[in-house]
């Protein structure tokens, strides 16, 4: 529901995407709220920043046009933003018996707490019972609930997957508690502060991450690492002009960090800045792992300096590992900006085969899931998280 209410924002269908959004405020109220703390999907947030999506007139200046430009931009939303969206469903509007017996199909979360009572009330309860009985826990956030009734349905059925399958989710969200917890037990150490930034960021949730990172390098301003994981939540953000400032100042405790000046010309070809870009991507070797992704900057920006045959040259020793197509639409792009025909269409069709095959793969795997899940007998069962 969120990733619609995102594709309806790409296309920029507001009515849509605000739609989707409301459904599943209504529904999922606790999910929504941590769902959006995290950011939004890549390519919205590009499209924000460079300014191709916008919001029409008539959500300007609206709480739901509010949350819109706080969430796209990658900033902390406040509770009233959240809550805006919609009212929460506070009564359940008689789901299907079938979701309601069936384990794994979701239910609002004002059915999940009608569906707990009922379950709880009886003397006896089937094993789907049990099972929505855990789920229902789950999703409303009682992760301690849920894990210590998922130990009971094992002890009464130890092959019971179902609760496998709840007790491994409660514990990863217990853990994950217990991690936030015991960092903050030693505030004062860098490294704790860093592993809460690595988790914010893992978890998406950019402005966290920066604020953790940020402390961290307060605690410990000569520790090349936390400058650069800095840098790196600011190019996840989007925010190339801090991202340079952060890779600048890795590269000045560690000049020998290939990660940093690599990132560093990437953030420079995001600014625009071509000149710089190429001084340090052109300092990147051929066999450093950062390679081939800092020779497609290096050539962008050597071509936007109108040194077009030399991005080719630094471009072709990559050809031949290239896996998605990439690097050979670039020199189709370059061969026909120098009229060379022959040479863009044959970059071309490589282009097209190299992106056929890894749709083709794609498909494969896909099908192959398909395959198996129809000749598995336990289909039905949960499939990991």
């Amino acid at each position: 529901m969120l990733g619609l209410a995102e594709a309806e924002a790409l296309q920029q269908n507001w009515n849509d995407a605000d739609a989707a959004l409301e459904k599943l405020a209504r529904s999922q109220p606790r999910l929504f709220a941590r769902l959006v703390e995290s950011a939004p999907a890549g390519p919205l947030r590009e499209a924000w920043n460079d300014g191709t999506l916008k919001l029409p007139e008539s959500m300007k200046s609206t709480p739901k046009g509010d949350f819109w430009k706080t969430w796209l931009s990658t900033s902390s939303l406040s509770p009233e933003m959240v809550t805006a969206i919609a009212h929460p469903d506070q009564t359940c509007a008689a789901p299907s018996p079938v979701a309601e017996s069936t384990p794994g199909v979701w239910l609002s979360e004002a059915c999940y707490r009608r569906l707990l009572r009922q379950i709880e009330q009886r003397p006896q309860s089937t094993s789907a019972e049990r099972a929505k009985l855990v789920e229902a826990m789950f999703r409303l956030g009682d992760d301690l609930a849920a894990m210590q009734r998922a130990r009971s349905n094992l002890q009464f059925d130890p092959q019971d997957v179902w609760a496998m399958y709840w007790l491994s989710r409660a514990h990863a969200e217990l853990a994950g508690d217990c991690f936030v917890k015991l960092a903050h037990l030693d505030p004062q150490s860098p490294r704790v502060h860093q592993m809460l930034a690595e988790r914010y960021l893992g978890w998406g949730q950019f402005p966290q991450a920066a604020s953790e990172y940020q402390t961290a390098i307060q605690l410990a301003p000569s520790l090349p690492d936390l400058h650069l994981g800095l840098g790196d939540t600011y190019t996840r953000m989007l925010d190339w002009p801090h991202a340079v400032i952060e890779y600048q100042k890795t590269l000045e405790l560690a000049r020998g960090s290939l990660e940093a000046r690599a990132e560093l010309g990437h953030a420079y070809v995001k600014l625009g800045e071509w000149q710089l870009a190429v001084t340090e991507l052109s300092q990147i070797p051929s066999d450093a792992p950062q390679a081939a992704a800092a020779k497609l900057d290096l050539a962008n920006a050597e071509d936007q300096l109108g040194e077009t045959r030399q991005a080719i040259t630094d471009l072709l020793p990559f050809a031949n590992a290239d896996k998605n197509g990439d690097i050979h639409w670039r020199l189709a792009a370059f061969y026909r900006k120098l009229g060379d025909r022959q040479h863009a269409n044959e970059a071309m069709q490589a282009f097209q085969e190299l992106r056929a095959a890894d749709l083709a793969v794609s498909h494969n795997e896909i099908q192959a899931l398909e395959d198996e899940k129809a000749s598995d007998p336990t289909a039905g069962r949960p499939a990991p998280n």
